[in-house]
Order: structure tokens, then sequence, then C-alpha cells
């Protein structure tokens, strides 16, 4: 019997995060490349502090308040064991990323739906277009990679 896909399986496993110091201002340059949907920021040693959408960015925001005072984890996180029907209810008909976290709370990944909503974005994707625009994407974490 296959075992049903799961978070693991379908994830970019180098997704873009910005630290803890991040502030607004970085997150608003960010969410400039049409592509980035969902800001996360970690801390020091990797754990998610908060994931961020675009409509998070009220307009009286102010650029020098703190990232990781914005945003939310809640309906915006998976486990790498979430099965893909689950994935696919959260994402619901207009949501596309959701960021993948182990037990502790670590980043560990990123569900990205295409576009089109016909498939997941990876990894090997991501680095060649971002090497097409002369861009450096970095290899995954030593502790990123699901069997």
């Amino acid at each position: 019997m296959t075992q049903p896909l799961q978070a693991q399986h379908i994830m970019m496993t180098v997704p873009k995060r910005l630290g803890a110091d991040a502030r607004i201002t970085r997150v608003r340059a960010e969410f400039e490349n049409d592509h980035v949907h969902l800001a996360l920021v970690v801390d020091c040693e990797g754990r998610l502090l908060t994931a961020i959408e675009r409509a998070d960015l009220t307009p009286g925001l102010d650029g020098t308040f703190p990232a990781s005072g914005c945003g939310s984890l809640e309906g915006r996180t998976v486990s790498s064991t979430t099965p893909l029907a689950a994935i696919t209810r959260l994402l619901g008909s207009t949501g596309r990323r959701l960021a993948v976290v182990d037990d502790h709370g670590h980043l560990v990944g990123l569900v990205c739906l295409k576009r089109s909503r016909r498939g997941y974005c990876d990894d090997d994707g991501v680095r060649a277009r971002a090497q097409e625009r002369g861009w450096t994407v970095p290899g995954p974490s030593p502790g990123n990679r699901f069997p």
C-alpha cells in the first residue's frame, strides 16, 4: 500500500527567511516580488516566529515596527506529516503557501502551490528561476531532508 502524500513530499526545503530583527520595511520590500506570498520570520535557532501575508501589512503600519510582531502562525503552518488532503483544505480556493514546521516549531519547509494550482513548487524550479535572474539560493539546511 502506498503512503498518501504529505507536506514533506511536496514542500520546498529552502524557503526564504527573515531574521527576528527584520522590520516591516523589509517585509514590504520582499512583497515587491510577486512570487512572495508569505514572509517567514525565524529566530536565531530557526524557529518560526510568524508568517506574514500582504493583508497583514495595513497602510498605517510603521515601517520600523518589528516584523516578528505582525502576522500569525495560526492557519499558516503545517507539520511535515500533514496529509495532502488536509493541505488542500487549508489552502482553500485562494491560499497558496503554508510554512512547514517540526515538533519544536523550527521552519523546515514551505508548501508552495503553483499559480496554476496544478502542482507544487520545488527547490529545483525555484533555484532555476533564481539563476535566470542572477540571484543565489542557498542549499537546504542539513536537517531539512525527509525520507
